[in-house]
């Protein structure tokens, strides 16, 4: 790697095969096979999961035309129920007529999420969905495989993804590359491979996928402590948010934070521009894992705090202490408002392993 181009920041990984039918379709066991060959861990090939598999079944029923009938001219599947029990749809078939079209309901199909049954009151049609179910969990489709890329990808290195099927793999990782083009080659399937250079339009569009990567995985853990912290206020028997949770968010955050600095590292990014451009996300990822007795300084020299960060600390009785330090900061010099910062306003700028809060620096948890 030490030969290799300053211009050279990676590759693009295009999976080629983006259609649908049997020619996108391998045997789980031969997607296995070919990855453990091609040196990767087989472990990654997970089995199709139960939902995936009844409503493949339910599109191989109205293939079929078991359900249709008489003189009906086209079949519309509704979903009726989608619950955590069971999921439920309905055929209908319809009629043309001079008047106009008639409905007729044909078939219900019932799944069970709990013991992966079927159940249909056409006893023909509840054995062909059974089987149709049975023969999706031992088939990996193309959306399967590029799931399944994602998780290669990820395993060796932070991923990051243009769109379904289009992979950024940084150069420090090439034997990743190497094993998915084999794996691919295995499996008969189509890719290609283009190097990824440093220019404006290259280094724009990496950027920004990175900053969407950065504040999605924010989001997902404010959408989840939200949820939590509405459960534990609805007055019913749920747990709410718990220490523990708030723990491993924490800690969740704190990784994240590295590997995207790694992750930038890899692709030359400029860190500072990256985690400006995230904004409020970032500013969360920096704040978890700044030591409280920074974060404490931070907030009495006028910074703001992020709510995310404030929500996880609060929920910690181990942090009682710091949490009534930073509250009383906060009252100290600003409203209560000052908890929330505007997504355009970044106060907290990752540089390495350290942050830069009003000027000073600070040395970051590691």
């Amino acid at each position: 790697m030490a030969n290799l181009s300053s211009e050279f920041i990676g590759s693009l990984f295009f999976s080629g095969n983006t259609g649908t039918g049997k020619v996108c379709e391998k045997p789980i066991n031969e997607v296995r096979e070919a990855a453990q060959t091609a040196g990767l861990d087989a472990d990654l090939v997970s089995d199709v999961r139960d939902r995936s598999a009844f409503i493949r079944c339910i599109g191989g029923l109205k293939k079929s035309g078991a359900i249709e009938q008489g003189s009906a001219k086209n079949l519309l599947k509704h979903k009726l129920t989608d619950d955590d029990n069971e999921i439920v749809f309905q055929f209908s078939r319809v009629f043309l007529e001079s008047e106009g079209a008639e409905y007729d309901k044909a078939a219900v199909v019932r799944f069970s999420k709990s013991t992966g049954q079927i159940a249909c009151s056409n006893l023909k049609i509840q054995e062909l969905a059974q089987n149709l179910y049975d023969q999706a969990h031992q088939i990996y489709s193309v959306s399967d495989l590029h799931r399944l890329t994602e998780r290669i990808v990820s395993s060796a290195a932070r991923r990051v993804i243009f769109r379904d099927g289009v992979h950024v793999i940084p150069y420090q990782h090439q034997e990743v590359l190497d094993k998915l083009q084999r794996f691919y080659t295995l499996l008969g399937f189509t890719f290609v491979v283009v190097p990824l250079g440093r220019n404006p339009g290259n280094s724009k569009a990496l950027l920004q996928s990175v900053v969407d990567d950065i504040r999605e995985s924010v989001k997902t853990v404010q959408t989840e402590i939200s949820e939590l912290q509405g459960q534990g206020a609805s007055g019913q028997d749920q747990p709410g948010l718990t220490k523990c949770v708030a723990k491993n968010r924490l800690a969740d955050l704190q990784v994240s934070l590295k590997n995207y600095q790694a992750w930038a590292k890899s692709l030359k990014m400029d860190t500072a521009s990256l985690f400006a451009e995230a904004g409020e996300a970032s500013t969360a990822l920096v704040q978890a894992a700044m030591p409280v007795e920074s974060l404490i300084q931070h907030v009495q020299n006028g910074g703001k705090l992020n709510k995310l960060v404030y929500d996880l600390f609060a929920a910690d009785d181990d942090h009682a202490g710091a949490v009534q330090a930073l509250e009383a900061a906060q009252k100290a010099g600003r409203s209560v408002a000052a908890v929330e910062l505007p997504e355009t306003q970044v106060q907290d700028i990752l540089f390495e392993n350290k942050a830069v809060v009003k000027g000073a620096t600070v040395d970051l948890v590691r």
